[in-house]
């Protein structure tokens, strides 16, 4: 659809377009304000934190009640230096990018509006002239022919005389009427081929802007909730410092702080002696010479309070800015403290409160995540020694639970070459993940609290609603329905989304997958979640395993190549594994010796001549088109092509929206091939359509049908490749509407990555990215669409899948990931998604499509049994997933 198509409806799509500038410049007005409210909170919060630092100020003794008020200002301190951050990033990536383009924006449709308005006046006074002329000329024409009549009806000389003065009068004027009303019309009708002339322009540049705005405010309003996330983890990250101290629990360090707190200070037990005066005053003289001034102190852990203990220790594992500041992060690593510190924390664990304080201040801190590898390890051992609390006391806590789960991928070391280990791969052999009771407990209470989130959320947007008649009529509605029909659609969304992030966890966690999916199905179970979304959470689970898939040995699988070929070839066994050694020439002559030799061999010397043997390119060129109608004409359609798309041009209306969305994909693909005209991609696609009503056209399907074309150039065969190719390569199931052949390739390709490219797993599952995320053009278009402007690569590739099938499109998509391997580890998920999505962009990139890039795609060892293997396994998921949702 184009803002062209309604070039006559300039003042909707001005007013519309300035609708959108007040709502970009009120977004712009609301962050402006929004980050004032922010700092003038943080202000305030400093200003009261200050003063309860100076009230606290001069209680030296360290008891319990001064360190846990030390640690609480601390707490607000660090508060107020992350709502500062939050400010500043506001200020800088929404505030300034939004002002720069609402002056852009507002600049550029004024201009356009200008030059509209213009040619919409011009035209508007035309057609009010027009109006005018029109109604006088029908009005004078009609004087001038009843005075005519009028003259025919006198019968006296002088009134007939006098009659046919006036009619002649009238007719006068009648005449010079209609020659201005002529001409009138003449201007308007080259006023109006002006306007169409010029408006479509205009309206095709105010859509480009309208499209630029909805895009930037998209990205605005992505780049506030990564701020907020950011803030969010800085804020939580306060609360996870906590675990570390756990790990330096142990019985000889308690008995000796419990033996040095309780060491009697006066020898009571030593026999009394005559003690003179000047003996007396001699050593205590000595003794106040000597004595050092610390023990005179207290023992201060014994006066910490729980809040300030767990800081003291997490601030030990877990520096500030330890990432910016190398010095400070080593002048951490080598520093410590006391153990009692460690040990208090031990015991603080072990109770209700003190696990949720720890975990609270660890979430706080989370924004800190890298730390030492000495100081992971500690970490983890206090998770773990809490972890074993909660099992010993059989403390059911779903709570604790989850945030230890979400904050194990938050934390992270890295090794010499810079590659990430979070903590959950410290904590992952503790037997507490074994229990799938836990699991479900702690996602039960994750959908629940979201479900109130959500709630709460949507009974505020209700209350800010304009209460009216439409509402209360609407409110009668809702309560005539069922009500539970909703609710249970929010429960199901909710739920499925949870699952989703904890299947995320349950990877990184290295569930077993067993464990993994009798969660994932008792919970769908109890929230009555759909089969399909079931069978999705299972798959992404089963698609991370690298290590699930034996396959064949060499020896199996040189019997087994050796057995398809006695098949293939039969009584030509020789003569078929002779042609990988003979000239193209001598294998052309064989083709000749006899009807079935040609039937037998006939493929095996295609692929030799089209992908192995080197061939000057017109010859191939010609080779190529010639096969791929020999490989496609076994399924072409009996129909005539030319009386389909007469029918076609006859009457579109069959094809409703469809014929806006064909004409939209067309003019966007092959602008740069001259081989090809829109018309007659445009052809092909909606004939197809009329043929095969049950698809009828999807996005993609204009890349599949333009490479067949640029290759045969003739429109009836590209159409009736297309076809063949549909039905042969059972293409179909990746354009209708739930798209299942696509759900199994994106199976079969994670678990393919997890198998062949384990390190490229390792960093999918890090950023929770998976094939759906960016390989769906892959298998749709076969490449095409990446490749369009790179024949010598694309032709080759399709040569490929015309012979050997689907095999090829895993082989080049496994290609691919390994060759962007190097962009990919340790990269964020959007870098990724940018790599992955752009793969054939080399300018700031390796190379992927060099010349290389056909034999590799040759050397990946996919074989087609793997490929059955596997989407065997996707069958026995959803079967799974269904007989779950049976059983509900």
């Amino acid at each position: 659809m184009s803002y062209s198509e309604i070039y006559d409806k300039f003042d909707l799509v001005n007013s519309h377009m300035r609708t959108g500038s007040n709502k970009v410049t009120s977004l712009c007005y609301f962050f402006k304000n929004y980050r004032k409210a922010i700092d003038s909170y943080a202000s305030q919060v400093q200003k009261l934190t200050e003063n309860l630092i100076l009230d606290l100020r001069g209680d030296e003794n360290m008891d319990t009640l001064s360190t846990g008020l030390s640690s609480f200002t601390q707490h607000f301190q660090k508060l107020c230096q992350q709502e500062m951050l939050f400010s500043r990033n506001i200020q800088l990536e929404i505030i300034e990018p939004l002002e720069l383009f609402v002056n852009q924006f507002n600049t550029t449709n004024s201009s356009l509006s200008n030059q509209g308005m213009s040619s919409n006046n011009l035209l508007s006074k035309s057609k009010e002239k027009l109006d005018k002329l029109k109604e006088k000329h029908l009005k004078c024409a009609e004087t001038a022919e009843k005075a005519e009549a009028l003259s025919m009806k006198e019968e006296v000389k002088e009134k007939q005389e006098k009659a046919f003065k006036q009619a002649n009068y009238y007719n006068g004027v009648a005449h010079k009427v209609t020659e201005s009303y002529e001409k009138s019309v003449i201007e308007m009708n080259e006023c109006l081929d002006e306007y169409e002339n010029v408006m479509p322009s205009i309206m095709e540049a105010l859509q480009q802007s309208e499209e630029s705005r909805i895009i930037f405010v998209k990205s605005t309003l992505e780049r506030y909730s990564k701020q907020y996330a950011k803030y969010e983890n800085g804020v939580w990250e306060t609360i996870e410092e906590l675990n570390a101290v756990v790990g330096n629990i142990n019985s000889e360090m308690d008995i000796r702080v419990f033996v040095e707190a309780n060491r009697s200070k006066d020898e009571i037990n030593k026999r009394e002696e005559f003690l003179s005066y000047e003996a007396w005053k001699k050593i205590n003289q000595n003794t106040d010479i000597n004595k050092p001034e610390y023990q005179l102190a207290i023992d201060e852990t014994d006066q910490i309070q729980d809040n300030e203990l767990v800081k003291i220790v997490l601030s030990h594992l877990i520096p500030q800015n330890s990432r910016e500041s190398p010095a400070r992060s080593s002048l951490s690593e080598d520093s410590n403290i006391d153990s009692n510190y460690y040990v208090k924390l031990s015991e603080l664990l072990h109770t209700c409160n003190g696990r949720d304080l720890f975990c609270d201040m660890l979430d706080s801190w989370k924004s800190n995540g890298f730390l030492q590898s000495r100081k992971i390890t500690q970490l983890a051992a206090l998770i773990k020694s809490m972890l074993t609390s909660m099992m010993t006391d059989d403390d059911e806590d779903p709570i604790t639970f989850w945030k230890i789960v979400v904050l194990s991928h938050e934390y992270y070391t890295e090794d010499s070459g810079k590659k990430r280990k979070y903590l959950s791969q410290f904590i992952n052999s503790h037997t507490i993940w074994n229990e799938a009771s836990r699991w479900i407990q702690a996602i039960g209470c994750a959908i629940q609290t979201k479900l109130e989130a959500d709630k709460a959320s949507l009974e505020k947007s209700r209350k800010r609603k304009r209460k009216g008649l439409f509402n209360s009529l609407k409110k009668l509605a809702n309560n005539a329905l069922k009500k539970d029909v909703p609710e249970e659609r929010a429960i199901k969304s909710a739920a499925f989304m949870i699952i989703s992030q904890f299947n995320y966890h349950m990877i990184h966690m290295g569930l077993p997958h067993d464990l993994a999916n009798a969660v994932i199905l008792n919970v769908s179970k109890k929230v009555n979640l759909d089969s399909e979304r079931t069978c999705m959470l299972l798959a992404e689970v089963q698609g991370t395993q690298h290590n699930g898939y034996h396959g064949e040995s060499k020896s199996i699988a040189s019997l087994t190549a050796r057995n398809k070929d006695m098949v293939r070839y039969g009584n030509l066994l020789p003569i078929g594994l002779a042609i990988a050694f003979l000239a193209p020439k001598d294998c052309y002559s064989l083709l000749f010796v006899c009807k079935s030799w040609k039937e037998i061999i006939y493929h095996k010397i295609l692929k030799k001549w089209l992908v192995e043997w080197t061939v000057d390119e017109d010859r191939k060129n010609r080779l190529r088109t010639r096969a791929w109608i020999e490989l496609l004409k076994e399924t072409f359609p009996y129909i005539n092509y030319y009386e389909y798309l007469y029918r076609v041009k006859s009457d579109l209306s069959f094809l409703g929206e469809l014929d806006d969305i064909i004409n939209m994909d067309v003019s966007r693909s092959y602008q740069h091939h001259p081989q090809i005209s829109d018309q007659v991609l445009k052809n092909i696609l909606k004939t197809y359509a009329l043929y095969n009503p049950e698809i009828g056209y999807c996005q993609g399907m204009n890349y599949i049908a333009g490479t067949l074309y640029l290759q045969v150039q003739n429109e009836e065969i590209a159409f009736k490749c297309l076809v063949s190719m549909i039905e042969r390569f059972e293409m179909s199931e990746l354009f209708i509407h739930s798209l299942p052949k696509l759900k199994q390739f994106f199976y079969q390709l994670d678990r393919l990555v997890g198998i062949l490219l384990p390190e490229v797993n390792e960093a999918f599952k890090e950023v929770g990215l998976s094939s759906a995320h960016f390989s769906a053009p892959w298998f749709i278009t076969i490449f095409s669409s990446i490749l369009q402007e790179r024949a010598n690569i694309l032709f080759p590739l399709w040569d490929l899948f015309l012979l050997e099938g689907w095999k090829i499109v895993f082989k080049t998509a496994i290609t691919i990931l390994d060759a962007v391997s190097g962009d990919i580890y340790g990269a964020r998920f959007e870098d990724i998604m940018f790599r992955l999505t752009n793969v054939q962009v080399s300018s700031s990139f390796k190379e992927v499509f060099n010349e290389d890039f056909i034999s590799k795609i040759r050397d990946v060892n996919i074989s087609n049994r793997l490929l059955r293997d596997l989407e065997s396994e996707y069958e026995n998921l959803k079967l799974r997933a269904h007989s779950k949702e049976m059983q509900n």
